[in-house]
């Protein structure tokens, strides 16, 4: 399954890398910053409650973005660099990105869409196709939305690159951080609130990272042309090994997805008020999967069904065994995020419910799941 990360350590962000943290540390970015005047530290309490909660909520009520990323990074005495142009719907969970230059360029274009990769290079004329599989297009920016991820602390205003800024110092909870001492200064457009740049460094036992990312060309909630998710790859372009692709339907009505599911579907309202939202049904050579998305006011919650039971969960050292009504479910919670995964075998068929829930939260709502 296509992932969007790069190769190094887990959760890794947009263009380097996060090693063992939140999605706060390895940002980048392309040349040299402009260097900043100190700021005040002396301000008022609502002036900065005000910033802090703007930028937040300028990060979570995004439904369309577009921005060129300009990245540097030196990592372990290593540099490296990345330009990107990156354009996201969170409405219809579209992405495409454009590599610009950097280290390792290769002039290939990735679109994602709700449950597929295309990437394209065009100097190869090569195109590679993928199973993809979350609801996350901007994990960066989700991070640094977080309360439970970071910080903030408000230093006054300042100007980056010529535009006024408000400069927020964070501090990534511990728990995202372990040993790593970490430090993040965020630079924010004062008219946007949206971030202009940011500077992270991070101190571990065996590797140390600093970095700056920065935004250009920056539009928000604008309405996006249908082309832009359209990519047009010749029909001569290789494809490696020309692998056998599952096919993947995707449904937005539950009663087409019911008529068509070989596997059993979950009911299209769950506990909590969770309804049902979308589905997809990814039809391999040896395998059958569906994965349905649920959302109530305020939350969304994913359950996954496959046709057959791979993983012995009792011989998995982080899985918790819990009581889900008569059947038996095994709990992961994940240390560098809110998220909770609760996984069970049901009448031949694997089933997981992930979402950002703690443990009995995500019980209630798979009791829902299980006991149909």
């Amino acid at each position: 399954m296509f992932r969007e990360r790069n190769a190094l350590p887990l959760l890794t962000v947009v263009a380097v890398a996060l090693v063992a943290t939140s999605g706060l540390v390895g940002f980048v970015a392309a040349e040299s910053p402009t260097t900043v005047t100190e700021t005040d530290p002396a301000v008022d309490t609502s002036t900065a409650e005000d910033v802090i909660e703007s930028f937040r909520d300028r990060l979570s009520s995004l439904e369309t973005v577009s921005f060129t990323e300009t990245s540097v990074t030196e990592a372990n005495n290593d540099t490296y660099s990345s330009t990107r142009r990156i354009v996201v719907d969170r409405e219809s969970n579209q992405k495409r990105t454009e590599r610009l230059g950097g280290a390792n360029y290769d002039n290939t274009t990735t679109v994602i869409n709700e449950s597929s990769a295309v990437k394209y290079n065009e100097d190869e004329n090569r195109v590679q196709e993928y199973e993809y599989n979350s609801e996350n297009l901007l994990p960066t920016l989700a991070a640094l939305a977080k309360e439970s991820a970071v910080e903030y602390e408000y230093r006054g205003t300042d100007t980056v690159e010529g535009t006024d800024v408000y400069v927020l110092e964070g501090t990534p909870r511990e728990e995202m951080t372990g040993d790593a001492e970490t430090t993040l200064t965020v630079y924010v457009d004062i008219e946007s609130n949206f971030p202009v740049q940011m500077k992270s460094a991070t101190d571990g036992e065996d590797y140390s990272y600093s970095a700056t990312v920065t935004y250009e060309n920056v539009t928000l909630n604008e309405e996006l042309p249908e082309s832009t998710f359209e990519l047009d790859v010749p029909e001569d372009a290789t494809r490696p090994g020309e692998p056998d692709l599952p096919e993947i339907t995707s449904y937005d009505d539950y009663d087409a997805l019911q008529s068509n599911a070989t596997l059993s579907v979950p009911a299209a309202e769950l506990a909590d008020g969770f309804t049902f939202d979308r589905a997809s049904i990814v039809d391999g050579d040896s395998y059958t999967s569906m994965t349905v998305s649920y959302s109530n006011e305020n939350e969304h919650v994913t359950v996954s069904v496959r046709d057959e039971t791979f993983v012995d969960y009792s011989e998995v050292d982080r899985f918790e065994e819990v009581s889900i009504g008569n059947e038996t479910g095994w709990y992961y919670s994940h240390e560098e995020s809110d998220y909770g995964f609760l996984r069970w075998t049901q009448d031949d068929q694997s089933y997981s419910v992930f979402g950002e829930f703690n443990e009995s939260e995500l019980i209630d709502i798979t009791a829902s799941v299980a006991t149909q």
